[in-house]
């Protein structure tokens, strides 16, 4: 289990819009990416600019959880295209020294779009409500109400289904 990269959009990260996210971030969400992060190397890819995700970051105080970042404008494809997640891994790969296997990668995300871009990637998917019902994103191996829930024993049971 040490080669599980756990990769989240901005949006699904904080559970919160974008925007909301420069001035505000779940507690329990920061404990929870701290706890992910001491258990595998972590990655964000997402549709927002470098330098907004790393303002967000910064401002929460994990910044130094994520070792691998892509960006919009990062690929020559967003999502739905698997680009931002092959990056992602690649980066993620590069960064630890050792070469991740997507189908070893939990991609958490939000959107349709995003679960798209995961699989097309090889990840393995996690959906977080509430952007869509739980309905809509039944295609991911596992739905979630919340970032809040997804610890590190829910993870691990995503890869061991």
């Amino acid at each position: 289990s040490g080669n599980i990269l756990f990769i989240a959009s901005m949006a699904s990260l904080f559970g919160i819009p974008k925007i909301i996210a420069y001035a505000t971030a779940k507690t329990a969400t920061l404990g929870l990416v701290r706890a992910l992060a001491m258990e595998w190397p972590l990655a964000v890819a997402s549709g927002a600019l470098r330098e907004e995700i790393e303002h967000v970051l910064d401002r929460a105080g994990l910044a130094g959880c994520f070792a691998a970042i892509v960006a919009a404008g990062e690929t020559p494809r967003s999502k739905p295209a698997p680009d931002p997640y092959a990056l992602a891994v690649e980066r993620l790969s590069a960064a630890i020294g050792t070469r991740l296997v997507p189908s070893r990668v939990a991609a958490v995300e939000d959107t349709l779009q995003g679960l798209a871009s995961a699989r097309a990637a090889g990840l393995r998917t996690i959906a977080v409500t509430p952007t869509y019902p739980a309905s809509a994103l039944a295609s991911a191996d596992y739905v979630t109400t919340g970032i809040s829930v997804l610890t590190p024993e829910v993870v691990r049971r995503v890869f061991s289904a």
